[in-house]
């Protein structure tokens, strides 16, 4: 069983939860804001996140769970270390696209996953290869 989670509060992950409803081989395990104060209620409503367990933050959920997948969906300014983490506590990633907002800072997000042999895949667009 896959044990996936998800940060944030706005985004595509919606789509994700719609294709993952149903799944026997993946299961929605945690959901934390990415940063305090973000509201993710508009994903906690979702009918697959009725009973998922929700952390004040990121890093703890990682911690906790140690899941497989990490679906990231926030502010624009943030996924690039969101991505970095997740991939360095050995998450397969899910982000919102753009990855990141400059080439530097694209360039450490192809470090890590690279680094850290996770694939990632930008929310309505291709993959990262790993």
């Amino acid at each position: 069983m896959l044990k996936v989670v998800s940060t944030g509060g706005f985004g595509h992950s919606v789509f994700v939860f719609d294709e993952m409803t149903g799944m026997e081989r993946a299961q929605l395990v945690g959901l934390a804001p990415a940063y305090a104060g973000e509201d993710i209620s508009f994903f906690t409503n979702h009918p697959l996140c009725q009973g998922v367990s929700q952390y004040e933050d990121f890093r703890t959920m990682l911690e906790t769970v140690k899941p497989d997948v990490a679906v990231i969906s926030t502010r624009l300014d943030l996924i690039p270390e969101l991505i970095i983490e997740a991939a360095e506590a050995g998450c397969h990633i899910i982000a919102e696209k753009p990855l990141a907002p400059d080439l530097e800072s694209l360039k450490r997000v192809e470090e890590a996953v690279k680094r850290n042999c996770r694939p990632g895949l930008a929310l309505l667009s291709g993959a990262i290869p790993a």
